[in-house]
């Protein structure tokens, strides 16, 4: 059995009435469009309201009116604005425009203000969050209390659960991007005296590690030291003081040394980067000033054109002028009188010749009248008699009254 079923579908407003005037966001392309809205708000139908005239209220005559219509006062208040905000915005973009395509690095474009935001006031409802919570169901408080308990009992019929199992796990990073450092593990120092690769602890990967020449100089010196550590006599030993405070100045010499070469390949290092800074910057501006000197050449070759075709154009018309002189040396020429021109029959507008690629009497065959009135006797003679002022005598009036008949039987 065939059922019939009424759904009723809602439609969706693509935007409110009022947004173009209170919505922040609402973005129109120019101000045309933004005052066409405006007006679409004061003529629209909302504000339409059915009145009723109480005294013709039950009246059957189609001359009273039962009721009427009328526009509401307009519900926004006389102090929103009803301009259009997007002046300054379209003002930036045509600055923006301008640096861009005409290499004018030189001019600042206007800065956006934003409208500070109020976490405690006007935009404290951006700030609000449902928790998620897994497994909440969206029931009322009491419905909680009042809800039956479950029988959480196993059941004896379950198939009991694997001891393992195989989960696959989908990360948003990649490989590469959750790389750490390499894995260290832990170690126990045996006893006596530590190993040379301890003293290196304070190397990690990234900082140091992998080593390179810096580092493998460093480890050198770093033995070295060990070694002058080892010769160095006792500071017990009173023998000994004026050899050890000589050692301990040699080697605060070399580290002295060192240390300003270090200095000295840093302050290098520094310059090189300073000059190649230096280097792209002077690029740069060279760059931008080839780039404004081809466009204020190409500027200056498009007015040059346009000269040369001014002149030109000049140059014919004159040519044209001489020549008129040269064929009329008397100066007998005369301004074109269309009037006379259409008036004469002899002249060409009034009569266009055929060698000039005018047909006047082309189609001239569509205006011929074809009539039994002209091509026939009986059609001629009709006309000669049905003049109204014309006479007959009496003997034609037979053959006036066969003529007739005839027609009126044709």
């Amino acid at each position: 059995m065939a059922s019939t079923e009424t759904r009723t579908l809602k439609l969706v407003q693509p935007t409110r009435t009022y947004d173009c005037l209170y919505d922040p966001t609402y973005t129109v392309s120019n101000a045309r469009d933004h005052f066409k809205a405006v007006a679409q708000l004061r003529t629209a139908t909302g504000r339409l309201e059915l009145t009723q005239n109480f005294q013709t209220m039950f009246t059957e005559s189609s001359h009273l009116a039962r009721h009427g219509f009328r526009f509401n006062p307009d519900p926004v208040p006389p102090f929103i604005s009803r301009e259009w905000h997007g002046h300054a915005d379209q003002q930036r973009d045509v600055i923006q425009r301008y640096k861009t395509f005409n290499y004018a690095p030189h001019i600042k474009v206007p800065e956006k203000h934003f409208e500070a935001v109020q976490p405690d006031g006007k935009d404290q409802y951006k700030y609000f969050h449902r928790p998620i919570i897994p497994f909440l169901q969206r029931m009322q408080p009491t419905s909680v209390v009042l809800a039956p308990r479950l029988n959480m009992a196993p059941q004896k019929n379950m198939p009991p659960e694997p001891p393992t199992k195989t989960v696959a796990v989908q990360t948003d990073y990649r490989e590469s991007e959750t790389q750490t450092d390499p894995y260290s593990p832990n170690y126990v120092m045996a006893p006596g005296p530590p190993p040379e690769v301890f003293t290196l602890a304070n190397l990690a990967y990234g900082h140091g590690l992998p080593a390179g020449l810096a580092e493998v100089q460093m480890i050198e010196r770093a033995r070295q030291k060990r070694k002058w550590e080892e010769a160095l006599p006792d500071i017990g030993d009173k023998h000994q003081l004026e050899k050890r405070r000589k050692m301990m100045q040699e080697q605060q010499a070399r580290e002295w040394a060192v240390r300003e070469n270090e200095i000295e390949k840093m302050q290098e290092l520094q310059l090189e980067l300073l000059e190649k800074a230096l280097r792209s910057r002077e690029k740069e501006h060279d760059d931008l000033n080839s780039k404004r000197l081809e466009h204020m050449w190409a500027q200056r070759q498009i007015s040059l054109d346009r000269r040369v075709k001014r002149i030109r154009k000049h140059h014919a018309i004159a040519l044209r002028r001489l020549a008129s002189e040269h064929e009329d040396p008397e100066k007998s020429l005369y301004r074109r009188d269309i009037v006379a021109d259409y008036g004469n029959p002899a002249s060409l507008p009034f009569a266009p010749m055929t060698r000039v690629g005018v047909f006047p009497d082309r189609g001239a065959d569509k205006n011929v009248v074809q009539t039994r009135f002209l091509d026939t006797y009986q059609g001629r003679f009709y006309l000669c008699i049905s003049n109204v002022h014309s006479f007959y005598v009496r003997s034609d009036k037979r053959a006036w009254e066969v003529v007739t008949r005839h027609f009126t039987l044709a």
